[in-house]
């Protein structure tokens, strides 16, 4: 996997995958609640009641997860911290790839 810019666009590539700016976010926003879910969160707003509170606004988590918005970085931050993973580990862009890759299957 890497990454290029192309025609002012930052496009993940893997193989023969190609993912645009929604694909992408829309695949964060599924990483993201796949890794609330693995910790046993019945939904994210449960998460958001337990676990951000003050940290993070509702919707912006809403937004996130639904990938409407490309969220700043600093967000993202916050979301790995309270996740307990890294920011890295938040934007394993391989598992994002390997999702894509298993729905168009």
């Amino acid at each position: 996997a890497g990454y290029r810019v192309h025609h002012h666009k930052f496009i993940v590539t893997g193989g023969n995958s190609k993912m645009n700016d929604k694909e992408i976010l829309q695949a964060l926003g599924n990483r993201i609640r796949d890794l609330i879910n693995e910790r046993e969160y019945h939904s994210a707003y449960q998460f958001w009641i337990y676990e951000a509170g003050d940290d993070l606004s509702r919707q912006t988590l809403q937004e996130i997860i639904a990938g409407t918005v490309n969220p700043k970085f600093l967000t993202l931050v916050k979301i790995a911290a309270l996740l307990n993973i890294s920011v890295s580990e938040l934007l394993n862009i391989k598992e994002l790839e390997v999702k894509e890759k298993k729905k168009d299957e």
